[in-house]
């Protein structure tokens, strides 16, 4: 099926999706409303303007993502699947962290191994030979705090992290 057929069958809104270009776009549509064939129409579509174009197509779950695939499979060259993405927002967060984790960190930790970590930190915060001045640091936090009122502190210190807030 060519996708000149397959805009033929999509309604005005998928359309519009489709032929849409150059600007930002959002799709809120609800269950079974073809929100999966219009994205799968619409990057055929780029590939068919531009045979070198690449793209990420994002989707919140892994059936989703399985059915984009499997559908965009269907209808373009096989070449044009491995060239490009087709994942769960989950799974292209998770790529990102893996390209660019901070202290060379090879993959995304789970809950457990994020605490343990953090447990044999403040394990060696507390009992291990520190650097003269993070010594002289947590002496004078020590004065002000107690280690559980300290690890807390750095709990919420931890916390903040992600948003940018702290470098």
């Amino acid at each position: 099926m060519d996708v000149q057929e397959s805009v033929i069958l999509l309604s005005e809104e998928q359309r519009q999706v489709v032929d849409c270009w150059g600007e930002g776009l959002c799709v809120l549509a609800g269950a079974g409303s073809g929100k999966t064939t219009t994205l799968v129409v619409k990057c055929i579509s780029l590939l068919e303007k531009k045979s070198d174009a690449r793209f990420i197509a994002v989707s919140f779950t892994e059936k989703s993502a399985s059915d984009l695939k499997e559908k965009f499979s269907k209808l373009s060259d096989p070449k044009h699947l491995f060239q490009n993405t087709m994942t769960t927002i989950h799974g292209l967060c998770a790529s990102i962290l893996r390209l660019h984790a901070p202290g060379g960190i090879g993959g995304i930790l789970s809950e457990v191994e994020s605490r343990w970590f953090w447990d044999q930190a403040m394990e060696f915060l507390w009992f291990g030979k520190l650097q003269e001045d993070v010594e002289e640091s947590l002496q004078c936090l020590l004065n002000r705090e107690t280690k559980h009122t300290l690890e807390d502190l750095l709990q919420r210190v931890r916390s903040l992290y992600p948003f940018g807030i702290l470098d």
